[in-house]
């Protein structure tokens, strides 16, 4: 029996009690035509044993709980859907994989493979690429792994042959999108209540746009028929769903043909359950008809990408539609209480600070957006841009995002002038992280690590002797994110076991998203927090990679740094304490009491310590102070009482307890 195994790893997140969208759609349409060939197939059917690892491990689990349960399971063939913001931790977990099971073999898929991309094809973890949609390979290349004589007639597929990579560039046969059920009817990937639900309902991009691969894996554009999404639709929208939210997935939503008649159909299943929609769309496509549609639909939100008002750096990236005509369909949809996020590109050959700034200016002219989000122009493997990089001018990271950080009109420096310019103009902050839980209580010690699933905090006392078999046993258990939180005297004997801690832990869990809480009996010394920033911070990681724009050199998101410091209560000591420490880490202000004489002064973020005697009354007012006074930050206000924290997230913040994962907290 051949055991096949599917993973897709989420996106990295800083929250850890938050479920990731992390839905493998992909994965879920190969395993389904997978199912329907060997149904055909009766010999090979008792031949192969599909399983996907779930959400309950991959959305949970750091990289050694993650190579864990891969090695659980022992699969013969490992398949990977690599994606901009996974690839990197894939391809080291599938590395991780091989040298524990012996003769597994790797397939990756996905946007990140692609015939140009030499550092995803040519990496030692990878056995064979499946170029586009895998549907019609995916199973010739199961049932021949090893075997070059017929791998090499697989079209659209690359693989080794000994250390020499081999690609068939031949285009494959198209798959009929109407061959088997669609995946959530299918059971896989399963439709939890905690998730939206990812729907394509056409395959292919109408327009050619040179920064984007999408209309280049697919040449045409392939339609779901009715009767199938109608059956989806039917389902989604019925008792035995959960679902509340919608992704339709399209790259252009409005641009499908009979767009208008899905609308019109899930208006009529509306009276069942009121689901929130979202979607991308062409808003210069869209008429006042087609707004009150989606408004009728459940349209809650939409992405428009107006990319630039330049017309030059628009000509350039074949960007065609009518930017008036765009703002103009964004403030229709606003109208109808939509939200509108709208997206800008920073960088594009033609461009140049000035016409970014006059992009900003335009927006902020005509109020086309409920929410604006600028992308740096990333040279994505497979696109026009990446193919004529070096014609065009563009200088581009080699991984992941694939950030453009030089043009001949965009010096290096003015990408980062121009982000911050933004952030003043607009408000905001790009690099802005929401504080980790500091929720100290309830935990459990060292004796029931082997009784507990997962660690998703470490509490850890300074000074004291940490045994390096018990950080290596964490660090197989540990969450991705995670929060390692040093509380004591962290100076001498305690600064080598913090450090001892960090180099065990970061080694075994290199791209687990980090955040450090040191809570110091007297402040950390600027020297050993460079120091932790030296041993975890690796510029080279994708979510180091994505804010570089925003950064000096060497400058890193991950790990996080949180100093935990007594609020002194007063503006200017704060200000300085920050001034001294905001390099290298954020401040959390902790108060050991508090009641609601004394919130008008507190400035987020902000712990409260001891309120769990406090009367429900008492709570509740303080509560309401409190939402009062930081209404506009309420997710940076914490509890160290996780009874507390969980009514404060409930009752305020209005988050659905039913949506969160548990704490798992290890006191040592």
């Amino acid at each position: 029996m051949q055991k096949v195994l599917f993973l897709q790893l989420p996106p990295p997140r800083f929250d850890f009690c938050e479920t990731p969208t992390n839905i493998p759609l992909a994965a879920g349409f190969v395993i389904s035509a997978l199912k329907h060939e060997l149904a055909r197939d009766q010999s090979l059917h008792d031949r192969v044993e599909i399983n996907l690892l779930g959400n309950s491990k991959v959305d949970i689990f750091g990289d050694q709980g993650l190579i864990s349960a891969i090695n659980d399971a022992q699969p013969d063939i490992l398949c990977l859907t690599l994606y901009l913001w996974n690839v990197q931790r894939s391809l080291f977990i599938a590395s991780m994989v091989k040298r524990q099971i012996p003769g597994i073999q790797t397939v990756v898929g996905g946007p990140e493979v692609t015939p140009d991309n030499d550092w995803v094809l040519n990496h030692p973890a990878v056995n064979v690429g499946v170029f586009g949609e895998g549907e019609s390979r995916i199973l010739s290349v199961l049932v021949n792994m090893g075997r070059m004589d017929r791998l090499r007639n697989i079209p659209g597929i690359c693989y080794k042959d000994s250390s020499e990579l081999i690609i068939n560039g031949q285009q494959p046969e198209l798959w009929d999108l109407d061959k088997c059920d669609y995946p959530y009817l299918d059971g896989c990937p399963e439709v939890k209540s905690s998730q939206t639900a990812f729907i394509e309902t056409a395959r292919g991009c109408p327009f050619k746009c040179r920064y984007c691969f999408y209309h280049k894996s697919f040449n045409s554009v392939r339609l779901h028929s009715d009767s199938r999404l109608n059956r989806l639709f039917e389902f989604i929208y019925s008792d035995a769903c959960e679902v509340s939210e919608v992704y339709l997935m399209d790259p252009t939503f409005n641009a499908r043909r009979g767009f208008r008649s899905i609308l019109g159909f899930l208006s009529g299943l509306r009276a069942r359950k009121d689901i929130r929609l979202h979607t991308e769309l062409r808003s210069d496509l869209l008429s006042e008809f087609d707004v009150d549609l989606f408004r009728e639909a459940g349209l809650a939100s939409a992405e428009i990408g107006l990319q630039s008002t330049n017309a030059e750096a628009l000509r350039k990236a074949n960007r065609k539609g009518n930017v008036e005509a765009t703002l103009r369909g964004a403030g229709m949809l606003k109208q109808r209480g939509i939200e509108v996020t709208t997206g800008i590109i920073l960088g594009l050959p033609g461009d140049t600070p000035e016409g970014f700034r006059k992009t900003l200016d335009d927006l902020k002219t005509s109020g086309a957006y409920s929410v604006i989000h600028p992308f740096v122009l990333s040279a994505l493997p497979g696109t026009d841009f990446r193919l004529r990089a070096r014609k065009l001018g563009l200088q581009h990271q080699d991984r992941p995002p694939y950030h453009v950080y030089q043009t001949p009109g965009f010096p290096e420096e003015a990408f980062r002038e121009c982000l911050i310019e933004f952030e003043t103009e607009f408000e905001t902050e790009l690099d802005h992280i929401n504080p980790p839980s500091m929720v100290s209580s309830p935990t459990w010690g060292p004796d029931s690590l082997d009784d507990e699933p997962y660690v998703s905090k470490w509490i850890i006392q300074i000074p004291q002797s940490i045994p390096e078999r018990l950080v290596e046993s964490v660090a197989r258990k540990s969450t991705d994110p995670f929060s390692l939180w040093f509380a004591g005297n962290i100076h001498g004997p305690g600064e080598k076991q913090v450090i001892d801690v960090l180099r065990i832990f970061g080694a075994a869990n290199p791209y687990t998203s980090l955040h450090l809480i040191l809570e110091s009996e007297t402040p950390v010394t600027l020297s050993m927090l460079d120091e932790m920033i030296g041993i975890l911070g690796q510029p080279g990681l994708y979510l180091n990679r994505y804010y570089q724009p925003l950064y000096e050199e060497n400058e890193v998101i991950s790990p996080c740094i949180w100093i935990l410091a007594p609020d002194p209560g007063d503006h200017n000591i704060r200000d300085s304490f920050v001034e001294n420490y905001g390099k290298f880490a954020r401040i959390v202000w902790k108060m050991k009491e508090i009641d609601v004489t004394k919130c008008e002064n507190t400035q987020t973020p902000l712990l409260i310590d001891h309120v769990t005697n406090m009367s429900i009354q008492k709570l509740n007012k303080l509560f309401n102070k409190l939402k009062r006074i930081h209404d506009n930050s309420l997710e940076e206000v914490l509890f160290s009482s996780g009874l507390v924290q969980a009514l404060w997230d409930s009752r305020i913040r209005g988050l659905n307890s039913k949506y969160r994962i548990t704490e798992k907290i290890l006191r040592s």
